[in-house]
């Protein structure tokens, strides 16, 4: 958690850009309806600076930090358990996990983690990308008059795509890209984990630099 709290000043910024430019799709596409219009990352840096503030880069920082806390903790609890599991099943001479094994409980703890925080994967990606409300909007947290919502808060956006889209299409959209991306995610970074960790045992292991003096 804390770790994630520190990374948070770099890649909140870095998911603003990200959301909003794939939300528009490519410069000057005549069809979209997204409100932003970025020629590339640089542009759309100096345009969001310039007409919102440094601020407005961290746009849905709650909201990223509440998404990925819970992810980070899921994701290594998974992956602990199932490597636990995974050790008595292979029951090697000595006590690791070859890397298929590795790969394959990296990817379904990952994807399990992503699973169940779709909903604030969703709302994070809602509130980052939302176009500031106009000066005519009824109320906050209404609908404004172009009849889109403005949503004012994560808990605000859950109830209210669970009211008006359900479950699935409300608070799971783009679960199983998500599943996806998470799941290939963790597995690459917790078989690098392991190898890094297997490194470091062997370095001391011979007192090789900087674990020795030799």
């Amino acid at each position: 958690s804390v770790g994630d709290v520190c990374a948070s000043f770099v890649f909140v910024p870095s998911e603003v850009l990200k959301t909003r430019m794939q939300l528009q799709g490519r410069y000057n596409n005549p069809s979209f309806v997204s409100g932003y219009n970025y020629k590339n990352t640089w542009h759309a840096l100096q345009i969001i600076v310039k007409y919102g503030g440094v601020g407005a880069l961290f746009q849905g920082y709650r909201a990223t930090l509440v998404r990925d806390v819970p992810f980070s903790g899921l994701q290594f609890a998974f992956y602990e358990k199932f490597k636990v599991e995974a050790r008595k099943w292979e029951a090697r001479p000595d006590g690791q996990m070859s890397m298929h094994i590795e790969t394959i409980c990296g990817g379904v703890a990952g994807g399990l983690a992503g699973f169940l925080t779709t909903p604030l994967d969703v709302m994070k990606t809602l509130l980052q990308t939302q176009v500031k409300r106009p000066a005519n909007s009824i109320s906050a947290g209404s609908a404004t008059a172009t009849s889109q919502k403005y949503y004012v808060g994560i808990w605000d956006g859950l109830k209210w795509n669970l009211k008006h889209q359900g479950i699935i299409g409300g608070l799971f959209k783009g679960v199983g890209p998500r599943v996806f991306w998470t799941s290939l995610q963790s597995a690459l970074m917790f078989v690098i984990y392991e190898q890094a960790i297997h490194l470091q045992d062997n370095m001391r292991h011979f007192g090789q630099w900087p674990y020795g003096s030799s």
